[in-house]
């Protein structure tokens, strides 16, 4: 039993829509039966001319009993969520956002949390800017042998200002505060992490005969406190950071290119603090014949070393796209791309993915039909162990009124997923009618799928009959 009721309604300068949804499942075979039910609601709020407020609210329980014989079992969720959203912008210099959410969540333990979201922006003048941003999260895990606890706050805030047409500064404070407390029986475990960082940024760009520049040099200082945590020490330290980029390079008619790079390196003054990194990426592209095919060539390679993560890493990636819309009604897309990495943990690892995605449309007795097919090859090796991934999907959607008021649609589609342990194929039919009568619309809707793996194999029929309305009223 599905059952599915969404109402909307304007009044004024607010906005409302509530849906409610219920569904009950009763099993024979394997002696089963689950509920679950979802409310949600939303409201966006017209405060001003230039300040908007949003509230959304959900709920949704669910609840499994099995009568085994061996194994009987009763399973009940409860979830829950409120949302707060402000946005205001009283001037041309000054805008704000403000968020917060909370969720609620109960099972076997409760596990609660609440996130508030600030950001103020505001121009003094045409050449000088500011930001302040500030978020708090806390949440809590309670189950009935362990509990857990952690609180973070975080600011991010920055000044700019253009010194000339091509030259700007920029100054910025970030701090992040984490702690956590967790206990199991009588035992008990404190930890944390204060990090705070300076950072000031010089920027240049301009437009070259050939191409745009862009270059960056940033001095900074950086401070990482630890507490509790065995093995490290955290510390002080010196970061700079350099990069320079040229896009659109025009060099000749038929290509373009882009190319950039970048170079960071922590220095050390006290505890483990330090780092270094350095990236490189380039990309051609074509520039003429685009009218028949659009193609994009990138190579990039990336190599990391921080304090933060304890971690080594390099990555190399190669990527070709090609689009093409010659063809009327009809866009193809490739793609293929590879990827190298390395880490001192996990080791090397390889992956390649090529996919091919077909879209075709055009009218047809009277209706406009849409087939659609795309095919994905994954192949990744880790450590010297093979996973191979190969999917396709095969769409096709016909619709077209009949009658005077009446629409109907056909949809048909096919996925297969196949690895090297198992396959999952899913075949599905949709059927639907719609008739639209005043301020209602009553659709009739069957829905057939036929799922099959190598332990089963599952058909599924559904029937529903909707029946929605709009309210509008104009003030």
């Amino acid at each position: 039993t599905y059952v599915r009721v969404r109402a909307n309604k304007d009044l004024g300068p607010t906005e409302n829509e509530v849906a409610y949804a219920y569904q009950n499942n009763d099993d024979q075979k394997s002696s089963s039966l689950s509920t679950s039910s979802d409310a949600n609601f939303r409201n966006k709020t017209r405060l001003s001319k230039n300040t908007n407020m949003f509230i959304g609210a959900t709920r949704s329980e669910s609840k499994n009993k099995i009568d085994s014989p061996t194994d009987p079992r009763t399973t009940h969720t409860t979830l829950q969520g409120l949302t707060l959203d402000l946005s205001s912008k009283p001037s041309k210099e000054f805008n704000q956002r403000h968020n917060y959410s909370f969720f609620s969540s109960k099972s076997d333990g409760t596990n609660t949390g609440s996130t508030y979201s600030g950001d103020l922006n505001y121009s003094f003048s045409d050449r000088l800017n500011s930001h302040l941003g500030l978020t708090y999260s806390e949440s809590k895990d309670d189950t009935p042998s362990s509990q857990f606890k952690s609180q973070t706050v975080s600011t991010n805030d920055n000044i700019n200002y253009r010194l000339t047409s091509n030259l700007s500064i920029s100054e910025t404070i970030s701090y992040t505060k984490t702690t956590t407390n967790a206990s199991e029986g009588t035992a008990a475990n404190v930890g944390g992490r204060s990090y705070l960082r300076l950072n000031t940024m010089i920027s240049y760009w301009k437009t070259l005969p050939f191409a745009n520049l862009t270059a960056s040099y940033a001095l900074g200082y950086t401070e990482d406190n630890l507490l509790r945590e065995v093995g490290r020490k955290g510390g002080k330290g010196i970061e700079q950071s350099a990069a320079v980029g040229l896009g659109n390079i025009d060099v000749n008619p038929h290509v373009g290119f882009n190319a950039s790079a970048h170079l960071t390196s922590i220095k050390n003054l006290s505890g483990d603090i330090g780092g270094r990194g350095y990236g490189y990426e380039a990309n051609a592209f074509n520039k003429s014949l685009r009218k028949y095919v659009q193609i994009t060539g990138v190579y990039s390679k990336e190599t990391t070393a921080s304090w933060i993560s304890v971690l080594e890493e390099r990555k190399e990636l190669y990527r070709l796209s090609v689009t093409s819309e010659y063809f009327r009604n009809t866009r193809i897309r490739g793609n293929a791309e590879h990827v190298n990495g390395f880490n001192n943990i996990t080791g090397f690892t390889s992956t390649a993915t090529q996919d091919l995605a077909v879209e075709h449309t055009r009218g047809l007795l009277g209706g406009a039909l849409t087939l659609t097919a795309s095919f994905n090859r994954f192949t990744a090796h880790t450590s010297g162990v093979p996973q191979k991934v190969f999917s396709n999907l095969y769409g096709a959607r016909y619709s077209r009124p009949i009658l005077r008021t009446m629409f109907w649609q056909l949809s048909l589609s096919r996925s297969e997923r196949t690895d090297q342990a198992t396959f999952t194929n899913v075949t599905s039919a949709e059927n639907s009618i719609f008739l639209p009568l005043r301020s209602w619309l009553f659709s009739l809707e069957h829905l057939y799928t036929l799922t099959e793996d190598p332990r089963r194999e599952r058909a599924e029929n559904r029937l529903m009959l909707k029946a929605s309305r709009a309210f509008f009223r104009v003030y």
